[in-house]
This record gives structure tokens, sequence and C-alpha cells, in this order.
């Protein structure tokens, strides 16, 4: 039986040879004992150099292990590596992604003394695209203990604040037996939004949360991953995710009707944006499948949510949007999806 170790860094990979060197790097800098740490490569049927490089770093180091496995996608790539985890906490990480370096000297400070069930700290991120760089975390350290504490935890966030709550993994470790204690897992059926659902699975359940106010995460966004890619069960996941969102707060007994009003809104936000990756060029469905999927979304309940985010966003364009769909017209939505399209190409 393997000796368990103090930290489990988890990093699924597929064809990131470009970034991989530097995303590894930036974690053999960390200050952890080698006897305290492992590495997990998780190979997820890369066909560039991706495997060989993992191969490189396993020969080099011996707390580094690399799998290679057959193409399954990123949920099993890191389920697969919880298996074979044997640390006390687990840190997932992204293949394209740097730590501070300082990352894990703060964060396992904080689990010999508090030893919570999960810790959150602040992000950089970075958007190629835009060329813009934004800062989201905690305002605060501060350690949530109890019922109590999860439901301050949870009231103290806004919309923003649930971004680097909930929608991004690799700014926390979890406990390991409290994962595998209450049996969370990433969702194989889900394709985007994986990482919200299993941080909404883990907060549900949490008794311990500590949130550190430090960037510690470098999160660079390419506009070359799957979110921007168009999925044809989009409508099927974000009900999905929704429902996750309100249990969370439910179950905490915290869900509000000015809350589930902020959450609708949110859900509505994203899946109006998945109604316009229908647009999106890397969308290879034909007209008549595009048509299903239009009409796919008119009847599952994102529709109202949609609705609820357009008839409350303070823009005039959005207030606009709501009018046009409001009635579930075919035409109108399709007027909608151009309309978008050309207000973003000359803005």
């Amino acid at each position: 039986m393997k000796k368990e170790c103090i930290i489990s860094t988890i990093i699924p990979i597929y064809n990131a040879e470009e970034y991989l060197y530097n995303t590894l790097n930036s974690l053999l800098v960390q200050h952890v004992h080698k006897e305290n740490r492992e590495i997990l490569l998780i190979d997820d049927g890369s066909t560039d150099n991706s495997g060989k490089i993992c191969d490189v770093y396993s020969k080099r180091y011996n707390f580094v292990e690399t799998y290679h496995l057959k193409n399954c996608g990123v949920s099993n790539a890191r389920n697969f590596g919880l298996y074979k985890a044997s640390g006390k906490y687990i840190h997932f990480m992204d293949s394209d992604d740097i730590l501070y370096p300082n990352m894990y000297q703060i964060f396992l400070e904080i689990c010999s003394r508090h030893s919570p069930d999960v810790i959150v700290g602040g992000v950089e991120r970075v958007d190629l695209k835009k060329n813009s760089k934004v800062y989201l975390g905690p305002s605060k350290n501060r350690n949530y203990k109890g019922k109590n504490g999860m439901s301050e935890f949870l009231e103290s966030l806004d919309e923003n604040d649930e971004r680097w709550a909930f929608d991004y993994i690799w700014n926390k470790f979890f406990k390991r037996d409290f994962i595998l204690s209450e049996n969370i897992v990433f969702s194989k059926s889900i394709t985007i939004g994986e990482d919200f659902e299993f941080n909404c699975k883990f907060f549900s359940k949490a008794k311990n949360v500590f949130t550190v106010n430090s960037i510690v995460y470098k999160y660079t966004i390419r506009n070359t991953g799957l979110v921007t890619a168009f999925h044809t069960d989009l409508w099927e996941i974000r009900d999905c995710l929704y429902k996750a969102h309100i249990r969370l707060y439910s179950l905490n007994n915290c869900l509000t009707k000015d809350k589930e009003n902020e959450i609708r809104r949110y859900n509505g936000k994203l899946a109006f944006a998945d109604l316009r990756s229908i647009n999106n060029k890397r969308c290879t469905l034909n007209k008549k499948e595009k048509e299903m999927q239009i009409i796919g979304m008119i009847n599952s309940n994102q529709y109202i949510n949609i609705l609820h985010y357009l008839k409350h966003d303070n823009k005039i364009k959005q207030r606009i949007f709501w009018l046009l769909l409001k009635n579930k017209n075919i035409r109108a939505i399709h007027f909608v999806i151009w309309l978008d399209k050309v207000y973003r190409k000359f803005n």
C-alpha cells in the first residue's frame, strides 16, 4: 500500500504540450517536501507530445506518476486521479494554468492548523481575447464552521463571489477522506460545468470551510476549450446545474426569494450564452438540427431562466431581447440570435 502523503495534485491532460512545461514547473517550485507530495498526471489520450512530456517528468521525479488513459473526458480523468491519490488533501489543477509560488505553503499551513474540509483562495483571471485581467477571491481570511458557519458563508456570497467559490475547482484544496466518505465524484454525463456541479455537491455537505484573501492561481482564458464550443445536450446540462445550485442553498437553509432570483438570473445568463453559441463557428449542426435545439430550449426550464435574466438586466439591448422572446416565437428567437451576432460584430 502506498504511504499517505499530505497533498496529491491531480492534473488531467489532453493535448497541452504548448503549456505543460510552464504548468508543471510552477507546481514543482511549490514549497513542499517530496515525501509529503505526489503529482498525478492523467494523460487523457493526448495525440500530441503531452504524454511524452509527462513521462519525462515521471522519470525525473519519483513523486510524479503518469497514467495514460483512453480519451474519456476530464471528469473521468479526475475521478481516476481520485482513485489513485493517497494525499490527505487533493488539489485539482488544469494543464495550462500557473500556480503562484506561495500557494502550497499558505494552504498547507492552514491544513495543519485547522484541518478544514476545503480551503479556497483567490484567482488571477486573464482573458487573452479581451486582453483583460481581473482578480477574484475571498475578501478575508476566515474559518466557517458547522451548519451556521456554512449558512453564513453562503449568505456572504454575491453573484461575482460565486465564481471563485463554485465555478472554479483549482483554487481549492479538498480533504480526500471527506470526498470519499460522502461519495463526491465528477459526473461523467456533464460535459460543461462539471467543476460547478462538483463544488455544489461538496459545499452542500461541507462543515468546515477556510477562505484565504490571497491570489494563489493564474487562470488563462484562451477561448479554445470545450466551454466555447457547441454542445447538443446544453439544456439538460444547464437544468442539472441549476438544480444543483438551488439544492446547495436549500440544504443549508438559506434559499431566500432574493437568492433564488439571483440564481435564476445567473443560470439564465449562462443559458442565453448557450443559445447564442448556435452562431459559434465551431457549431457543426445543420439547419434542421439547429431548429431542433431551439425547440428543445423553448421546452426546457432554462427558457424561463433566460427570460428572467433578460428582463432584469440593466442593458437596454437585453430588455429588447426579452420583449422579442417572451412569447416563445421561433422567428423572434432566430431574429434575436442574428441581432446578437451583428451587435457583437460591431462592438
